[in-house]
């Protein structure tokens, strides 16, 4: 039943409609039949008001209550999913000669509580009600424009994500992690339109900007499978755009254990890099050979392999997210080896360095964990705690659960000898987030 509120928005008309409909068949069969609502909620009560007896005539009624242009707004704003911004929707239904009009539309509509507004730490944001939107975008079906809607709507977010990925490495970081977590709805909406439009392109460079995020909030099923989807339908001729998805697919591959599917993606990448002459498509198949030999335990060619990218990712101002990251799994290769935990740390203080440099957090803050491991695993206790604190601090400003478990791990580790009680309740921490 909660389901079942939810789907509806928690409102009070289609809930009772719903329930009306419960004597006839189980809420199992009413959940699953609710993708056409307007046509399951017809039985309202006769002593209502006419605009409530059914769910279809309430909404017409509100549809009515609004002028031409108020219409048309509600109709081109239902190509979003869950929330938007003002500028999305002035690229994607505004009319160009005329900005101010949609910021009238919208306030109206905010007025007539057809839109309902947010604001957040992303900033002023807008949200359309599910039942509403579904109205809506029949509305623009019948106009003729939903089509074209949908594919403004795809332009304007893979702008967002090339930006997003641009910007992400420096100052802005946070502030993006909190829009793309807001975004995420449009974004998946983008990406299957790219599927519907055969557009493999659009939807690898959306992806593979969004696997980041996605990674650091323990989604890899999810990325992993829109990145499968669209690599599987990619004929045309490789390019570095490719062999980056690849490489992003390849790392949470190795993450989930499956092993056997990032050695293929690692040598698919290999063939596809041998018919291109740039640096850095063959710097990526040594960093994917890197990473697939640090998660099956091949670390002696691992560490070559690794190190064969770091003249390359460190001469190329715009490959920052692989320079960083090759020499965090670097160190992490090192520290494996045991034998090299000096270099380990020289690898964690070089990505600590470029992070800080540029203002990031997340990778920081995995390098201070990965430090705090090396420096606890040499005797260094008290200094190991200590970038634990800045590292965890970091993770909970990023809203990233899968590093903040991280830390609490480490930290139980730490605690297991002498404080066994407080190790427990760690690791019961570290199955919460």
């Amino acid at each position: 039943m909660t389901r079942i509120c939810r789907q509806l928005d928690g409102l009070p008309l289609p809930i009772e409609l719903a329930a009306a409909r419960l004597s006839a068949m189980s809420p199992e069969q009413l959940l699953q039949r609710l993708s056409d609502r307007y046509a399951l909620l017809t039985r309202g009560s006769r002593s209502a008001p006419s605009r409530q007896q059914t769910l279809q005539l309430c909404v017409d009624w509100s549809y009515d209550l609004c002028d031409p242009g108020e219409q048309l707004t509600w109709a081109r704003l239902s190509v979003f999913t869950g929330s938007f911004e003002l500028e999305a929707a002035e690229y994607g239904c505004g009319d160009a000669d005329q900005p101010a009009d949609l910021l009238d539309m919208v306030t109206t509509l905010v007025d007539k509580s057809i839109l309902i507004r947010e604001e957040n730490n992303a900033g002023v944001r807008f949200r359309m009600l599910e039942t509403l939107r579904d109205y809506g975008r029949e509305k623009a079906r019948h106009r003729g424009e939903h089509h074209n809607l949908r594919r403004r709507h795809r332009d304007w977010y893979r702008q967002l994500a090339r930006t997003a990925e641009n910007e992400f490495i420096g100052p802005l970081q946070l502030e993006w992690i909190e829009r793309l977590s807001c975004e995420q709805p449009n974004l998946r909406e983008a990406m299957d339109f790219c599927l519907a439009e055969n557009d493999t392109e659009t939807c690898v460079q959306i992806a593979t900007a969004l696997a980041q995020l996605w990674g650091s909030r323990g989604l890899l099923s999810e990325s992993r499978d829109w990145l499968d989807q669209f690599l599987s339908r990619d004929r045309n001729r490789p390019t570095v755009t490719t062999i980056r998805a690849l490489h992003a697919d390849c790392l949470m591959a190795e993450q989930q254990r499956d092993h056997q599917r990032g050695a293929a993606l690692a040598e698919q990448v290999r063939v596809l890099a041998g018919e291109l002459t740039d640096p850095i498509a063959h710097a990526i198949v040594d960093s994917m050979d890197g990473i697939v030999g640090l998660f099956t335990g091949d670390l002696v060619p691992a560490a070559a392999a690794l190190e064969r990218t770091r003249p390359v990712f460190g001469a190329a101002e715009n490959e920052l997210a692989l320079r960083i990251e090759s020499l965090a799994l670097l160190g992490l290769v090192y520290q494996l080896l045991d034998k090299e935990p000096h270099r380990a740390i020289q690898c964690y203080e070089d990505v600590l360095a470029v992070t800080q440099v540029h203002g990031e957090s997340v990778y920081r803050s995995y390098a201070l964990w990965a430090m705090a491991v090396a420096q606890w695993r040499l005797g260094a206790a008290d200094h190991a705690r200590d970038l634990l604190g800045q590292g965890l601090r970091l993770a909970r400003l990023a809203n990233d659960p899968v590093g903040c478990a991280n830390y609490f791990e480490a930290l139980a580790w730490m605690a297991g000898d002498s404080d066994p009680v407080r190790a427990s309740t760690l690791k019961r921490m570290v199955r919460c987030q």
